[in-house]
């Protein structure tokens, strides 16, 4: 029998409340988490500094650990609930045991970590060991390889963290035997899909209904004019987005970690190594609760709001090593006025990393631009290309229709496509694109 905090209790206590439907493949893959969850469950973190530094020696030294059911791989179609899921397993657990953070972040992390110590024989041994001495459990959401220098890491990085006993669990929109298909060298990290085969029980999550696409089907997406009216209806469209069907269920997440400041190289100091505050920020940690990492010293500003995932409000995050303005942050969701993304200097590699990061976007306070916001403009221009090009979906509120957003001549032209893209964004079929790391015809596009 499931215990009272159980994942699979979690869904159903949501499902009797109406705050989700009853399905099936969302039933059935809790229930496995359920197995998961009560061999880990009895665990604890425990211990101060001193105990954390003996771990991690201990996790360097011993031999690997040899487990076939060291995690789940939850895999499926977009918003069929596998982040859910992952929210609902990672808040069952003890404080502190499970580390939940989004796998571009991850892998962020473990690059700054392997540049500390590139003078270490073994650094991903290292990197996995201090890891293991901070949490036994690592959620890992949205797990998708389309870069060459991930590909390459991740074989000895999963390996030393299975080997250093941490249980792994991670959500994606793709099986394993299809991960970096027509990725360059493929085959130096076909031993890390091996390895997700060989420790994890590989789990489809596909009920066969998109619950995103449902949470953004129910509303309108393009709101003219900007006026309260409009500002309610996104204020809905956040929270249907972040604790709908398709979300998470708010239980909130710790910002990453720091980066070397502490005794342990890849973390902070034992006692404030954690940027989340009281509160925890979104996986991205990037609002209130500054990510650690980013701040490179191990602290973070310690200022998290205690509201769970989301972080709404004027807050900020880390872009391309910028401090950036927004409304609200949440898990795969953003949300910014137009003078935050378009009004200051911001480059192509900003709008690239955004819609890298981030699967639902909201942009509100679009005004007119005439001749004398021709800068404003063309950075629109590309924000709203680089969004169409990843499929991610906009949601935004603007002073008139996109067609008569624009009333200069110079850039009439772009910003006619750019018009039509954004006509095109709110359609069905656009809505049910999967959210693409990379960008169509880029040269990092995964062949399929």
């Amino acid at each position: 029998m499931p215990s009272p905090d159980s994942p699979s209790r979690r869904l159903q206590r949501r499902i009797a409340a109406g705050e989700l439907r009853a399905d099936r493949a969302q039933l059935a893959a809790a229930r496995e988490l359920d197995q998961l969850h009560r061999a880990l469950a009895g665990r604890g973190r425990g211990g101060n500094w001193r105990a954390q530094l003996d771990r991690i020696k201990r996790a360097i030294h011993r031999g690997p650990r040899q487990n076939q059911n060291q995690g789940v791989y939850l895999w499926g179609g977009v918003g069929s609930g596998k982040t859910m899921l992952m929210d609902a397993f990672h808040a069952a657990l003890p404080a502190g045991l499970s580390r939940r953070i989004h796998f571009h972040r991850f892998m962020q992390s473990a690059h700054a970590a392997r540049a500390k110590l590139r003078d270490r024989q073994d650094p991903l041994t290292v990197i996995a060991a201090q890891w293991a001495a901070r949490h036994r459990v690592l959620c890992l959401d949205e797990f998708s390889v389309t870069d060459i220098t991930d590909a390459m890491l991740l074989s000895g990085l999963l390996r030393g963290l299975f080997d250093a006993g941490v249980t792994v669990l991670a959500t994606s929109n793709t099986r394993p035997d299809d991960l970096y298909r027509g990725g360059l060298q493929r085959q130096r990290f076909l031993p890390a899909i091996a390895l997700i085969q060989a420790r994890m029980r590989v789990l489809r999550v596909d009920g066969g209904r998109d619950y995103r696409l449902d949470c953004l089907a129910a509303g309108a997406l393009y709101h003219t004019p900007h006026d309260e009216h409009a500002m309610r209806a996104m204020r809905r469209s956040f929270a249907r987005l972040e604790g709908g069907d398709g979300g998470s269920d708010g239980d909130g997440d710790s910002g990453d970690y720091g980066d070397g400041a502490g005794d342990s190289g890849d973390y902070g100091d034992g006692a404030g190594d954690r940027g989340d505050g009281d509160g925890d920020s979104g996986d991205y940690g990037d609002g209130a609760g500054v990510l650690g990492d980013i701040n490179g010293d191990g602290t973070g500003d310690g200022t998290g709001n205690g509201t769970g995932n989301t972080v709404t409000g004027e807050t900020h995050f880390q872009l391309c090593g910028r401090a950036v303005d927004a409304v609200a942050i949440g898990r795969g969701v953003a949300w910014f006025r137009f003078d935050q993304l378009c009004g200051d200097a911001r480059s192509k590699t900003d709008y690239i990393e955004l819609a890298r990061r981030f699967h639902t976007l909201l942009l509100s306070d679009i005004p007119r631009l005439d001749a004398d916001a021709d800068d404003a403009a063309r950075r629109f221009i590309e924000l709203v290309d680089e969004l169409y090009d990843r499929g991610v979906n906009l949601i935004a509120s603007a002073a008139a229709p996109p067609a008569d957003l624009y009333t200069g001549a110079r850039l009439r032209r772009p910003f006619a496509r750019a018009a039509s893209r954004l006509r095109e964004m709110n359609s069905r079929d656009y809505l049910a694109r999967p959210h693409a790391q990379t960008a169509a015809g880029s040269a990092k596009k995964i062949k399929r």
